[in-house]
């Protein structure tokens, strides 16, 4: 038995997250409460499948509800707290 992220084609039995899902949960959750004016922060992708799946769900989530997320309301912050908390109030403030 493994912890890990959850796949059901996994070679082991495994418990552990779905990030598909969770992405796909956390905006569903955005867009049920009205919310249509979207920011991104995440940590970079590459390597990192755990953030890739769920930000794949997240832009797809979006996308089949007609939104986009521009460019410039993105960003990518490391594991920190204080670095995604910058990023945070970078994107509040809109474009330098």
């Amino acid at each position: 038995m493994a912890i890990w992220n959850y796949a059901e084609d996994a070679a082991w039995p495994c418990t552990g997250a779905d990030n598909r899902q969770t992405g796909r949960v956390a905006a569903e959750h955005l867009l049920t409460l009205g919310h249509r004016d979207i920011g991104l922060i995440f940590p970079v992708t590459d390597g990192n499948d755990r953030a890739r799946h769920r930000l794949s769900e997240v832009l797809e989530t979006h996308e089949a509800a007609g939104i986009t997320v521009p460019q410039d309301r993105t960003s990518k912050a490391p594991y920190s707290v204080a670095q995604a908390k910058q990023a945070a109030l970078d994107l509040l403030a809109g474009p330098a």
